[in-house]
């Protein structure tokens, strides 16, 4: 069995008692017995094994609730029923973190719905752990051991065609750990700036699906944009575009990518008045940004571009 020591950064905490590791969440109390993993993961430069999944104690089962989707506590054997306290209550996701010859440690992930879809992502760092449901996904630092809040990508996005999996896919870091790439079933692709992992940010996204032309949500290859403050006064600008050979199960979700890149970087944008970026793009797919001294523009089906800025070192 495994000793815990307290677990102050998280909720909820988790305490030895007994000789044996339990949870206690909202005055509920857990046996790692109780432990359902969904998912297991081996880190091999970390030598950590991690597992994700959710408590589900003896005579219990876990049904979604038809109103906020949330998953929830129900008694199927009161016969095995040690505790009512769990009925009618809600059931979250965790992520359980061992290293050999170090106690386990269970950390709240936040996550509510869609607990039978929780699941680590392909993606290689020597530092960073990517998990996800249906439609959300989280970072968990391995360095600083926690973990973001569970992030949504893309506003207004397509809730999909496949109601019995996640639609997210095709997670990929850029530049050493900095960026996050992803897509959303049909809505396309998303980017994260990561200089900080349990805080993760979205970055602004420009892409043919909104395109201020109402046009529908729709990745049919095409680049998508991002424009990245640096916070010194310049922007970086990064580009994707989908692998449409790279097709999986789910509809219109892709798990590769042809072009990861910087389509600049150390941009000085021209503001307008209203302090938001000077930046355009038409209904012929062609982005144009507004540089201190010229225009950077780049065409979202062609991928050409027309380059005048004026770069800071």
């Amino acid at each position: 069995m495994y000793h815990s020591q307290p677990m102050l950064k998280s909720i909820p905490i988790v305490m030895v008692f007994m000789l044996q590791v339990v949870v206690m969440q909202a005055q509920m109390m857990f046996s790692e017995h109780d432990f359902e993993a969904v998912d297991i993961l081996n880190h091999k430069p970390t030598q950590t094994h991690f597992e994700i999944g959710y408590f589900l104690p003896k005579g219990y089962t876990m049904e979604s609730h038809r109103v906020d989707n949330q998953s929830i506590y129900h008694i199927a054997d009161s016969t095995l029923v040690a505790s009512l306290e769990y009925n009618n209550q809600v059931v979250e996701g965790y992520l359980k973190v061992s290293k050999k010859g170090q106690a386990a440690e269970f950390i709240s992930l936040q996550l509510y719905d869609d607990l039978d879809l929780l699941g680590f992502v392909p993606c290689t760092s020597e530092n960073l752990i990517i998990y996800k449901n249906r439609y959300r996904f989280g970072i968990y630092d391995i360095r600083s051991q926690s973990v973001s809040a569970p992030q949504l990508p893309g506003e207004n996005k397509y809730e999909g065609e496949d109601a019995i999996s996640s639609i997210l896919g095709g997670f990929n870091f850029f530049d050493q750990d900095q960026y996050l790439f992803g897509h959303v079933q049909a809505y396309g692709i998303f980017c994260y700036d990561l200089s900080q992992p349990s805080h993760p940010k979205e970055l602004l996204r420009y892409a043919i699906s909104n395109n201020n032309e109402g046009l529908c949500f729709d990745n049919q290859g095409e680049y998508h944009v991002f424009l990245h403050p640096k916070g010194n006064g310049t922007w970086n600008i990064l580009l994707g575009q989908s692998d449409t050979t790279s097709k999986q199960s789910v509809l219109k979700l892709y798990s590769k990518f042809n072009t990861l890149s910087y389509g600049a970087q150390n941009l000085v944008i021209r503001l307008k008045d209203s302090g938001e970026s000077d930046v355009c793009l038409n209904r012929d797919g062609v982005l144009r940004v507004a540089l201190a001294e010229g225009f950077w523009t780049f065409n979202l089906y062609t991928g050409s571009t027309d380059d005048t800025r004026q770069n800071v070192d």
